[in-house]
């Protein structure tokens, strides 16, 4: 992650996976980068877009995180409860399990 002063910017968007060594941390990360664009003087609204790649833990964090199913309705992925669920919407999106699994000499808790 690049550590920027985000006070100026109204616009906050992931477009890579972050390296974190547990789901704390990569949460932290987030929040952080989000948190410094709602500093002081900060007069516009602040839009934070995520773009996560298919099958990928990060689609496992989003959906936990937001308790919803990731779903490709229309050509658009989008979010929504089970329950919302149509029958043309195409849903497991979710990456692997990582619970457990080592990756770099890290053990991931995710």
């Amino acid at each position: 992650m690049v550590a920027r002063n985000l006070q100026c910017a109204n616009h906050v968007i992931f477009v890579s996976p972050l390296h974190a060594r547990s789901e704390y941390e990569y949460h932290s990360i987030m929040t952080q980068a989000v948190g410094r664009s709602h500093r002081a003087r900060q007069q516009k609204p602040v839009h934070v877009h995520h773009f996560a790649a298919a099958r990928t833990i990060e689609v496992n964090i989003l959906e936990k995180w937001n308790k919803k199913v990731m779903v490709m309705r229309n050509g658009d992925f989008i979010l929504v409860s089970p329950s919302q669920i149509l029958p043309g919407d195409i849903a497991d999106w979710s990456g692997p399990s990582l619970h457990g699994a080592v990756s770099g000499g890290m053990e991931q808790d995710f």
